[in-house]
């Protein structure tokens, strides 16, 4: 009878990380995405030998990346969204390498800190840009807004590239506009409300045009060729003219 053995197909990939590539442990674990301890641990079981510390004498130069490997990076970067940094560690080079061959494959490098996850959400809307651009942190955005997350705001904003404005709230709408009364000036409700008069002047003029919006009701414009005189008297012209 003939006895076979069952090999792990986790710890032969670990094993050829380790030996043909030659990985460090923790680069294998990235890779394998387990604990550097959890490969050591598994490597030593199998009776895998392991090298010294730091590679000793015995490292040798990282095999060249073949046109499979460097697809596969391109790959995983574009469609799954994995970073330099762990493709480096998957691929046994460095996060510059990745980047040089990344590029030399047309495909454009994500700025540091943007996840494919932020980039797919696209620019944030007119109006979050226009109130961020006024100084207001996520939490004032998404009260003017109403509807809208503060934390969602946030994470348009950093997607986008801009770093969301931090500091205190401010009332939105009626409440505002209120307060400003009550203050008797911008310039003592900021420093009542601890806050920036920029932002608190952008935040006002927010709460008037929407007020103003709230306000008017359908059929309130005037028609062209019509002055404000002459509506709700269909019949002065006529009469006029006669």
């Amino acid at each position: 009878m003939v006895l076979t053995m069952t090999v792990d197909p986790e710890i032969a990939r670990m094993a050829s990380l380790y030996q043909e590539q030659h990985m460090s442990i923790r680069a294998v674990g990235a890779a394998c995405s387990r604990p550097a301890k959890t490969v050591h641990r598994r490597l030593v079981a199998a009776e895998i030998p392991l090298r010294a510390p730091g590679g000793g004498g015995q490292r040798r130069r990282p095999t060249p990346l073949s046109a499979e490997q460097e697809r596969q990076m391109a790959e995983a970067y574009l469609g799954n969204g994995v970073s330099l940094d762990s493709l480096g560690a998957a691929f046994g080079v460095s996060a510059d390498t990745v980047a040089r061959k990344l590029r030399a494959q047309g495909v454009a490098i994500r700025a540091p800190g943007r996840t494919l996850a932020a980039l797919r959400r696209g620019e944030p809307s007119a109006e979050i840009l226009r109130l961020h651009q006024s100084g207001m942190p996520p939490r004032d955005i998404a009260t003017q807004l109403g509807g809208v997350d503060a934390a969602e705001v946030a994470r348009q904003l950093r997607g986008s590239g801009r770093t969301p404005h931090r500091g205190r709230a401010i009332p939105a709408g009626a409440e505002l506009t209120t307060a400003r009364e009550r203050a008797g000036s911008v310039r003592a409700l900021a420093k009542d409300l601890r806050v920036s008069e920029k932002r608190l002047r952008a935040a006002l003029a927010a709460a008037r045009t929407s007020s103003a919006a709230a306000q008017r009701a359908p059929g309130d414009e005037v028609p062209a060729g019509q002055d404000d005189s002459d509506r709700g008297h269909p019949d002065t012209r006529s009469a006029c003219a006669a």
